[in-house]
């Protein structure tokens, strides 16, 4: 009698098992975190912090992780940095950058005003590095120190390939800057 009714319990235990672990991946999916997340390394000065999905930025602080979508600013004489595994990401005063896209292949950002320092140690053949500004997007083709600043009052953006190499996009020509080359462009 005592078997009959263990075996009357155990069988849907098991069955609930069985399908709380084959659902169990189709659920992780959306919970998994980023396969790529940079970290604030350094700041100095007021320094704030928009996570993605949020509308109110928040006083930045070091270590703190950053993602796909989330967005920094600096104030007048402010400097931050993050960085990833293979690439750091320095910007200065007055500085509004985005990490639109953080995954293992494909790194964007997006730098509507300021300045930003990118210095990518090394590049995969698998993986792209892409900066976009209000003028142009730029497309690092090599490791190297790029620098890039962006005035949207004058509709300018400059950068500057102090090693390395990059690839300027804009809505009808592509050009490669090569180290030592700096290009100043205007309009769209």
């Amino acid at each position: 009698m005592k078997a009959v009714s263990l075996r009357k319990f155990c069988l849907p235990a098991i069955a609930i098992l069985l399908f709380v672990v084959a659902s169990a991946p189709a659920f992780a999916d959306d919970d998994d975190p980023p396969s790529i997340v940079a970290r604030v390394s350094s700041l100095n000065g007021n320094v704030s912090f928009e996570p993605s999905g949020e509308n109110e930025f928040a006083q930045a602080s070091l270590n703190y992780p950053v993602t796909t979508g989330d967005r920094i600013y600096t104030d007048q004489g402010a400097r931050a940095e993050f960085e990833t595994g293979n690439i750091a990401v320095r910007i200065s005063g007055n500085t509004d950058i985005t990490t639109t896209n953080l995954s293992d292949r494909f790194m964007q950002f997006g730098l509507s005003q300021g300045t930003a320092r990118f210095r990518a140690y090394s590049l995969s053949e698998d993986q792209s590095i892409e900066i976009d500004t209000p003028n142009a997007a730029f497309t690092v083709l090599r490791a190297g120190n790029y620098r890039v600043e962006t005035f949207p009052d004058s509709d300018t953006t400059f950068v500057t390939v102090t090693s390395g190499e990059l690839e300027i996009s804009g809505t009808e020509d592509s050009a490669i800057v090569h180290a030592g080359q700096s290009v100043r462009l205007t309009g769209s």
